[in-house]
């Protein structure tokens, strides 16, 4: 099996605003399957930390990035920061937020999964903003998925579906 890393980032609050079944649960499956979670999940802001973890992580090794609300907002921040430097083989997220910087998906990221709410008045701006691709970017294969679901619907059919992403990189 293909080893894995996955780096997971809280949206504001962290652990006080996440749900057992968000990001915390995210992690427990990503353990359970063989996956190196690192220290997930993170803080939203942690965003160097995350970056200078990839870069010392063997050219073998697939990688993961994402996180829900602002967390999935630092996802594509993240992997811009590696332009150049390093591929990420998976980037995901939980409703960006249109209150949190808004960087479109680089062309070093393999498979974008982005889950959101296209109804603004569900998550009053938290959780209906959709990733883009950079500007010529016709390298990423970027998949959005809209869920009419409360924000930041990090648990059930959304997890499901990034956690197969995540387990297809094993294989």
């Amino acid at each position: 099996m293909t080893q894995v890393r996955v780096w997971a980032s809280y949206g504001l609050g962290g652990v006080a605003f996440d749900p057992a079944s968000g990001e915390r649960q995210l992690v427990a499956r990503c353990k359970a399957a063989g996956f190196n979670p690192m220290g997930s999940p993170y803080q939203w802001s942690n965003i160097q930390t995350i970056v200078n973890e990839i870069l010392l992580t063997p050219k073998t090794v697939k990688i993961a990035v994402g996180g829900d609300s602002l967390g999935a907002n630092e996802a594509p921040a993240i992997a811009a920061a590696l332009v150049g430097k390093r591929d990420i083989d998976l980037l995901f997220g939980f409703q960006r937020s249109e209150y949190g910087e808004q960087v479109a998906v680089p062309a070093n990221v393999i498979k974008a999964v982005n889950v959101y709410n296209p109804v603004w008045i569900e998550t009053m701006g938290l959780g209906d903003d959709p990733w883009t691709r950079f500007p010529g970017n016709t390298r990423t294969l970027l998949r959005t998925i809209p869920l009419e679901v409360a924000h930041p619907d990090d648990w059930g059919q959304a997890q499901d579906i990034v956690f197969s992403y995540i387990k297809a990189l094993a294989a």
